[in-house]
């Protein structure tokens, strides 16, 4: 939306793999291989203790600044099966949508470690049927461009307002009253 140019801040891939699927060990040792050590592995609770180990991971992080540097873990700053930071996957949302319009209406949230980040996530889903994995989400979240670019354009829209209000304004006081 103007004044801004066009921007991607999030691009995401779905592939399903033929039966029986991916061997989960295999999936992740891939994976670490391809984008290094996660900042989290997020594992299944069912309700009950945490799964550990890489056959029950269901989703991989991969967390960096804006200048693409990584970080190395949440260090606590997250619930153990959420997103580090709390910066939850924006999937198909219309985030910017929502977020221009709470900008527009000086509603917006304060700034969040997440509009800071750029995140890589892996979702794997459950093992079914052991170890196998039938599909996988990747997707590249850019925090911190949508942050930015909900905030230009929302002071540009209470600009646009503004001064549309003021015209009014001047041209109320042009008016003559008729008799």
């Amino acid at each position: 939306m103007p004044p801004t140019k066009q921007q991607v801040y999030t691009v995401q891939r779905t592939y399903d793999y033929p039966e029986p699927g991916l061997d989960a060990v295999k999936l992740v040792a891939a994976l670490r291989q391809k984008y290094g050590p996660e900042t989290k592995a997020i594992y299944p609770t069912d309700n009950g203790p945490y799964s550990s180990g890489d056959a029950n991971i269901t989703a991989m992080y991969w967390v960096y600044d804006e200048q693409g540097h990584f970080i190395a873990s949440d260090k606590g700053a997250s619930r153990p099966a959420e997103a580090p930071f709390d910066c939850e996957p924006m999937g198909e949302i219309n985030n910017w949508g929502n977020m221009f319009n709470r900008s527009r209406l000086n509603t917006l949230a304060p700034s969040s470690v997440c509009d800071n980040l750029v995140v890589l996530s892996v979702s794997m889903g459950a093992t079914m049927p052991a170890p196998y994995r039938r599909h996988t989400i990747t997707e590249i979240e850019d925090h911190a461009l949508l942050r930015r670019d909900v905030q230009i354009a929302g002071d540009a829209a209470k600009a646009d307002a503004q001064k549309k209000q003021q015209q009014q304004f001047d041209k109320s006081k042009q008016a003559v009253p008729t008799l």
